[in-house]
């Protein structure tokens, strides 16, 4: 069969459209050929993505086929990034969201104490928005689960639950320890924190994060949470005992439990430095990943 201008037309429009898709370097060998009327076509696969990307060895100037394959395949690299441009704008819009709810957390916090020159402020000022704050990233724990993001599901639903309960169970149910300095310290150190977790997640999400930002996120934790779980939550349900026991609270449901929920936070009390150590020693972890990646590119 002879090479006319057509065929030649239509070789050279597959090389540029394969070359232009940035596939040229991505494709094993030949995986099939397709035969169909007067003409045949060789199929490469793309190591990276389902469809393929064809090339004209044989026939006269249809390639019908050809061009399909080609047009498939460009169509497919355009939408696949689709998806992860939608997930990182939720992200980002998820994260921007708890940014903006514990700056204001901050400065309720800050105000009050400004104003009042007392640590007794700080749930009056800011308990409502912080306990919806922390029920909302529930959101977190699904993030995990379903691989939106890498952190997995048990760290997130350790710290949610750990946080959650205590504001919701004992500080929320109990008026008398609501003004306790060690409300206070949780607060601060829970906002402060969150402040720089979540506005550095969402500067990653849309690839803008600067150093400082990351530094203070794997920095700031070393004293932020123990403080915070010591001087605040620690100190607090203990603080919160004596009402407990009085108050006998979740009875109906402890019934059935054979202890009260009076012995179930004097037990948590115990367990709760382990379970926190866990998430402490992992951000440790983390800390060295992240900043140990820094500077060994600043050394390159």
């Amino acid at each position: 069969m002879g090479f006319d201008r057509h065929w030649v037309t239509f070789v050279m429009q597959c090389v540029t459209a394969v070359s232009y898709s940035g596939v040229i370097n991505k494709v094993h060998k030949p995986s099939f050929i397709s035969k169909g009327g007067d003409f045949k076509a060789i199929c490469f696969s793309c190591v990276e993505e389902s469809s393929c990307v064809g090339m004209f060895i044989d026939g006269s100037q249809d390639g019908k086929l050809v061009m399909d394959c080609l047009s498939t395949h460009r169509k497919t690299t355009s939408s696949t990034p689709m998806m992860p441009r939608l997930y990182n704008l939720y992200l980002f819009a998820y994260n921007s969201f708890q940014t903006i709810g514990w700056t204001i957390a901050v400065f309720r916090i800050a105000s009050s104490f400004i104003s009042s020159r007392s640590l007794n402020g700080a749930y009056a000022s800011s308990g409502d928005l912080i306990c919806f704050l922390q029920t909302a990233a529930f959101l977190e724990i699904i993030h995990g689960a379903i691989g939106l993001v890498p952190s997995g599901a048990l760290l997130p639903l350790m710290q949610w639950g750990g946080r959650t309960h205590f504001l919701l169970a004992i500080v929320r149910q109990i008026n008398e320890v609501q003004e306790l300095p060690s409300v206070f310290i949780t607060f601060i150190a829970w906002s402060l924190s969150e402040v720089v977790r979540y506005s550095h997640y969402a500067l990653n999400c849309i690839g803008s994060c600067p150093y400082w930002i990351t530094y203070i996120r794997y920095t700031a934790f070393i004293l932020l949470y123990p403080v915070g779980l010591i001087a605040g939550e620690m100190w607090l349900m203990y603080q919160a005992l004596p009402y407990i026991e009085v108050k006998n609270l979740y009875a109906d449901f402890f019934a059935h439990l054979h202890f009260s929920y009076y012995n179930f936070v004097r037990v948590l009390l115990l367990v709760y430095p382990f379970l926190w150590l866990k998430l402490y020693l992992h951000l440790f972890k983390q800390r060295r990943s992240k900043l140990g990646k820094h500077h060994e590119k600043k050394k390159k």
